[in-house]
């Protein structure tokens, strides 16, 4: 066991190791892990604070917290279990498992507590807590099934069980969803402590085919329920996000196509002017970021801003609108420059190029496009050169 666990050590040192290397070759440092402490730095000296929001208003609806204790109270009970034989290779996985979950927990806690950070809070950060939790749920479910007597069509009653629970939950999920909707919040810790409970008897008892279903089964409504991850489930009727993806994506191809290589590059785009065309999808688009003097609101402008890092590659937010750190930073060019300008109404793109022009920032224009994708309304693209003074 210790020899496979130092093998997994050696093994993910010297992917590190490896990863150092290529950092060398593309020019950056060896040190990778290093290379931005700008955010470690901001949270330690508690730029963060304003982001966060009182525990009374968001965990009360964190299913997805409780999720990794249910699976993390059954892989122990698991792992103890000495009623039917472990394997090493089981030992070391679901120890492994048990531990990578543990200090993720305790790192996220940690860290929110005594840095003043946000990881629980937020679902994508929380979301590393799926590591532990994958590993833990595979662990579970080898040796749930491990009995010698699971065989042939027992094994395909389990699998089918698994895959009717899946596909009805999938199929019926906006159902499920307005049922949770009205559902107390104290209702549905308990079905979870109730589902937990019960997950624990089953595997004690060596019913490990309805524990099995049982755990997809709540793993499933806990990603429907859950309060702030809702949005991964598509809603009939409403543009689908892989459309708004796909949007960003045809952006950046554009832009990519008009050989921008050697110039500075920012983009530039009013997130409020953002439409689908569609209220509804406008409404479920929009991702809601707490302040503590207030909130902002993002949509897909923002997910074409992430491929080129938010406001590190952004003019600002508020086309036509120019602050004085913007003209500052347009009146003196550091080498050839372009600026991308991106509007869902044409007129908007227009204003935007006028206020350059208001500003006596001489601009020449390199590429108009206009990209249409299904369901949603056409943006343009508008990218206009200028170059002040020498690079």
């Amino acid at each position: 066991m210790w020899g496979r666990l130092a093998v997994l050590i050696l093994s993910g040192l010297l992917t590190i190791l490896a990863l150092g290397f290529y950092s060398l070759l593309i020019g950056g440092p060896f040190w990778f892990l290093l290379a931005d402490l700008t955010p470690v730095s901001n949270a330690m000296s508690g730029a963060s604070r304003r982001f966060i929001r009182p525990a009374d208003e968001w965990l009360s609806g964190a299913l997805r917290l409780g999720l990794p204790l249910a699976v993390a109270a059954l892989g122990a009970l698991l792992l103890f279990d000495r009623r039917t034989q472990i394997t090493k290779t089981q030992l070391l996985l679901g120890v492994t498992a048990l531990v990578t979950l543990g200090l993720t927990f305790l790192l996220l806690g940690a860290w929110d507590i005594y840095a003043n950070g946000l990881m629980l809070q937020t679902k994508f950060y929380a979301s590393y807590l799926l590591i532990g939790q994958s590993l833990l749920a595979g662990f579970i479910l080898v040796r749930l099934n491990a009995s010698p007597h699971v065989r042939g069509t027992r094994i395909f009653l389990a699998v089918a069980l698994v895959v009717i629970v899946t596909l009805v939950l999938l199929v019926w999920h906006e159902q499920i969803l307005a049922v949770l909707e009205w559902t107390a919040v104290w209702a549905k810790w308990a079905g979870l402590v109730i589902a937990t409970i019960t997950l624990l008897a089953l595997a004690r008892f060596g019913l490990g085919r309805a524990a099995t279903v049982l755990l997809f089964a709540t793993t499933i409504l806990v990603g429907v329920g859950n309060a702030d991850t809702r949005l991964t489930w598509r809603e009939s009727g409403t543009v689908s996000f892989k459309q708004i993806y796909e949007l960003a994506l045809s952006v950046r191809r554009t832009v990519d196509d008009a050989n921008l290589k050697g110039r500075r590059v920012q983009i530039w785009l009013d997130r409020s002017s953002f439409t689908t065309g569609d209220s509804r999808s406008d409404k479920r688009g929009t991702y809601e970021i707490y302040l503590q003097d207030g909130s902002l609101e993002l949509n897909a402008f923002d997910s074409i801003a992430a491929l080129w890092l938010w406001d590190k590659g952004a003019l600002n937010f508020e086309m036509p609108v120019l602050s004085q750190a913007n003209l500052d930073w347009l009146l003196t060019p550091s080498a050839p420059t372009s600026i991308v300008i991106i509007c869902v109404h044409p007129n908007s793109c227009n204003e935007g190029h006028l206020a350059l022009d208001t500003a006596e920032i001489p601009t020449e224009v390199r590429t108009r496009a206009t990209i249409w994708k299904p369901d949603l309304l056409p943006v343009t693209v508008l990218i206009v050169d200028y170059l002040l003074g020498s690079p």
